[in-house]
């Protein structure tokens, strides 16, 4: 039945030029095939905001550096916690930091195994609004928890869309790889994080490094003193996740 379902919306789905990718998960994934789907993270993607979040996450908030992603998602956090309405003001973060339910059909299903009742996988961020320091731990929560299921999920169904030639190249390597340039492409795959990349792109460093004909990360040799003065004025953080290549 589901498959049928998908078969139909891909048949009959109609793109808009404004469509981003989750918009093309939801019309030929998703929608009207709700039920059929048990993975309450995926089932969330049927909301407008969860889609608008998750596409903001892949275009913009995973090129940022990891201080300017908790920046980011704080004041996400805050804005969200001003909601008058409640359901407006909970935030999904899963089992191990949730500390109330959601009441929707899909999620209400979805129970304990030992005390058979529904999971506490959310968060109403509005009791938290004058507690910045709590916040930010959230936040480092939060970004785990998206990396996995981007990586895990997400990322699986925008190949889905790819391999069946609903989007096209350059629209996947947007959304995987955060560029459609096939240097930037070619060390995201070599496994440099896109916002390190994305840094030395706006510090004018890119072009200092090289992949050998083996694949190996190098410092140009002309570039080395150069290179290593920028490095050192870095943060730790950064330092290592170009150091453990080079």
């Amino acid at each position: 039945m589901a498959i049928k379902i998908i078969l139909k919306n891909k048949a009959y789905c109609k793109f808009n030029k404004e469509d981003k990718v989750l918009d093309i998960i939801y019309k030929i994934l998703i929608k009207e095939n709700e039920s059929n789907i048990r993975d309450y993270e995926l089932e969330r993607l049927k909301h407008k905001k969860a889609r608008n979040y998750y596409n903001n996450y892949l275009l913009v908030v995973q090129k940022q550096s990891l201080k300017e992603r908790i920046k980011s998602t704080l004041e996400f956090f805050k804005e969200k916690a001003k909601y008058p309405e409640k359901d407006d003001r909970l935030l999904y973060i899963g089992y191990s930091y949730g500390e109330t339910i959601r009441n929707t059909e899909r999620y209400i299903n979805d129970k304990d195994e030992k005390t058979k009742l529904p999971k506490n996988v959310y968060i109403d961020l509005g009791k938290y609004i004058n507690n910045t320091k709590y916040l930010v731990n959230l936040a480092i929560v939060k970004l785990k928890m998206e990396e996995d299921f981007v990586s895990y999920k997400l990322t699986q169904l925008i190949v889905f869309l790819y391999d069946f030639k609903i989007i096209d190249t350059k629209y996947y390597n947007q959304y995987i790889y955060g560029t459609t340039d096939s240097r930037t492409i070619e060390l995201v795959r070599f496994g440099l994080n896109i916002s390190v990349i994305s840094k030395l792109i706006q510090d004018d460093q890119i072009s200092n490094l090289t992949l050998d004909k083996n694949g190996n990360l190098h410092i140009l040799p002309q570039s080395k003193k150069t290179f290593e003065k920028y490095l050192n004025s870095q943060p730790q953080l950064f330092q290592f996740e170009i150091r453990k290549y080079i």
